[in-house]
């Protein structure tokens, strides 16, 4: 009787392992991933989609989610009110691979049209002043009063979110620029008299555009603007249409106001 309910209970056992594993076995494989700010800061209640599935996900208090992996390549998205949803890309698990994991970085909507300088924990609009001409009826400049107060680190190469009412097609026809900029008092310039000294006090536009890499956000309006290289210390401006570079006394007057308007910020 001994042997027999000795190995009735190893039977039970192998049994319940047979079953354990089966069941493991037949679990559908999940995508696991995490979503966070662009500052790193875990975001709760974040929706999580798979194209094509009715059910939704919500991300937990530490921004973590789970969802069953698709059966084929699909995209995955993440969004939240009052930031813009990012899209990811994701391919089918095969029987022999492990889920894949997908992190998210979201970007806060601005909720305005402007640019926001990404500081350390938060974005920082940039002021808004409107370009302005000063000259002699031969030769102008333009530039503006002030600079504003947002002050960037030279340690590293800015980034700023462009919020507009643009698609990236009618963005490349308005020639964003960046340029440095320099507080100009007075300058000597020519009329039609001859070599004419002109009081400008203005923040005029001095060397070469300043590359940077533009990326189209998922919301298709916002824009992404990353400066190549850490810019040295000094006042620095966006602008369109060539407002700060223009020579012509007229020149601004033919531009809409909104084109006119320069976002300025300084390099400490």
């Amino acid at each position: 009787m001994a042997s027999t309910h000795t190995l009735s209970v190893v039977a039970l056992g192998a049994l319940l392992s047979g079953l354990v594993l089966s069941s493991a076995c037949g679990q559908p494989a999940q995508v696991t991933g995490k979503v966070v700010d662009i500052w790193g800061k875990p975001i709760a209640g974040a929706t999580i989609a798979v194209e094509g599935v009715k059910e939704q996900q919500v991300t937990d208090a530490k921004g973590a989610f789970k969802v069953p992996a698709p059966q084929t390549t699909s995209r995955l998205m993440a969004g939240k009110d009052g930031y813009i949803k990012d899209v990811r890309n994701i391919a089918p698990v095969s029987d022999d691979a492990a889920p894949p994991t997908v992190s998210f970085e979201l970007y806060p909507d601005p909720g305005k049209v402007g640019f926001y300088a990404i500081g350390k924990s938060s974005y920082l609009p940039l002021p808004s002043f409107e370009a302005e001409t000063k000259g002699t009826e031969v030769r102008a400049l333009t530039g503006i009063h002030d600079v504003g107060d947002v002050a960037l680190p030279s340690n590293t190469p800015p980034r700023f979110v462009f919020s507009s009412k643009l698609r990236a097609e009618r963005l490349a026809q308005l020639n964003l620029q960046l340029t440095r900029l320099e507080f100009t008092k007075e300058a000597t310039l020519p009329g039609v008299l001859g070599e004419t000294p002109t009081d400008l006090n203005l923040w005029t536009a001095v060397g070469v555009e300043i590359p940077y890499d533009l990326v189209v956000l998922p919301s298709r309006d916002d824009f992404l603007l990353k400066i190549r290289k850490p810019l040295k210390p000094g006042a620095y401006a966006f602008h369109t249409q060539g407002a700060l570079t223009t020579k012509s006394y007229d020149g601004l007057d033919k531009m809409p106001k909104e084109l006119r308007l320069v976002y300025a910020f300084e390099i400490k």
